[in-house]
């Protein structure tokens, strides 16, 4: 007897993973990283006080995050050395030749801003004094056209957030992918992500001055939660099914629970009580950065491993 099989489904591949978890992680650094871009620039350019010592340290760690993010694309790719071909040719009706263009220049961006921060730390570490003369060239140079590379940088924050999400969304394989609400959900995730890394580092009143742009990054990301479910909950059957997925089970807890829960109500209840000067312990205060980037990371991984086990 022969039987010959046609299609995929879970009978003859009862576990179909095209993706690992290096993926996930990989779109919450990019979406971290394209936050911090897109908060420094405009803190920058609006010329903000108190914020100084927090964007150096932030902007001086986000170019060893893309870099980590890049290794794990390198270790997820079935052949990874071949990886360069992409810097030989650009499809623009390909997500993958946009997204590996836009990574290259925010690189090569975030080089540029972090030699101008080593020109303020130079003076405290004498023995960088040799190594650093290319670099003080460098710097002096694109600190002088500081705002130029701000905009520039604001303008790859953006997109970069956005590319995170249509990096999925040009997947309509995985109907949990296939809704135009990916890219602005992660956009906002990530900008809300990265002024949560920031808030790591700042004192308390320049803390308390971003809590109402927070909030609102906060609300936002809410509302496209909820128009990620109700859209693909309207599509189609294949979409209808996929929704049922964040809606229960374990996605539907992680996503109510680690996403909604203690990575956006909690944090921004904490930060609106210290707003409005009530009394908050310090346990509490300092923890409401870290949930929300926990609930950005959580948001990934629930997206990311719901796609893989949706089908058509």
């Amino acid at each position: 007897m022969e039987v010959d099989l046609t299609g995929v489904d879970p009978l003859t591949h009862p576990e179909v993973a095209t993706w690992e978890w290096q993926i996930a992680m990989y779109l919450f650094i990019g979406g971290l990283v394209a936050g911090i871009l897109i908060i420094g620039a405009v803190l920058r350019l609006r010329r903000a006080k108190g914020f100084d010592r927090a964007l150096r340290i932030a902007e001086l760690a986000a170019l060893p995050l893309i870099v980590v993010g890049l290794l794990l694309l390198f270790s997820d790719l079935g052949n990874g050395w071949n990886s360069w071909r992409f810097y030989t040719t650009f499809e623009i009706t390909s997500a993958m030749s946009w997204g590996s263009w836009i990574l290259m220049v925010a690189t090569v961006g975030l080089v540029l801003r972090s030699t101008t921060q080593l020109l303020d730390i130079r003076s405290s570490i004498s023995w960088l004094e040799r190594p650093l003369h290319i670099v003080q060239r460098v710097g002096e140079g694109t600190r002088r056209r500081s705002d130029a590379l701000d905009w520039t940088l604001l303008a790859l924050g953006g997109a970069l957030g956005v590319y995170t999400g249509v990096l999925l969304s040009t997947i309509p394989a995985r109907p949990l992918w296939d809704s135009f609400v990916l890219a602005p959900l992660f956009l906002v995730s990530g900008i809300a992500t990265g002024g949560a890394f920031l808030c790591l580092f700042l004192e308390r009143e320049p803390h308390l001055r971003l809590v109402p742009v927070t909030a609102t990054l906060s609300a936002i990301e809410v509302a496209l939660i909820g128009g990620l479910v109700v859209n693909l909950w309207i599509a189609s059957d294949a979409t209808k099914e996929a929704a049922k997925l964040l809606l229960g089970g374990r996605f539907g807890f992680a996503l109510f629970g680690g996403v909604l829960l203690f990575g956006l109500l909690i944090p921004v209840s904490i930060e609106g009580a210290e707003w409005a000067r009530r009394r908050v312990p310090g346990a509490f205060s300092r923890v409401a950065p870290y949930l929300k980037l926990t609930g950005g990371l959580v948001l990934r991984f629930v997206v990311v491993y719901a796609g893989l086990e949706s089908a058509l």
